[in-house]
């Protein structure tokens, strides 16, 4: 599961993921959106976050 397809899970916002995580709603959102790559604490923060349902290497996709 990529970042977006979390975001598009029932009760998940890139408000409450920025809240957890410790970064923006931007971080999140340009990130969903593959506009801009997390660095390597927030991926594993975003990674603990969404109960280990988006995984770093799923980032690699999201990549032109």
């Amino acid at each position: 599961m990529n970042l977006a397809e979390y975001l598009q899970t029932p009760g998940a916002t890139a408000t409450a993921l920025a809240a957890e995580v410790g970064c923006s709603v931007s971080t999140i959102t340009r990130a969903a959106k593959g506009e801009t790559l997390p660095n390597r604490r927030t991926m594993d923060r975003i990674y603990k976050a969404t109960g280990r349902r988006v995984h770093p290497r799923s980032y690699l996709e999201t990549i032109p």
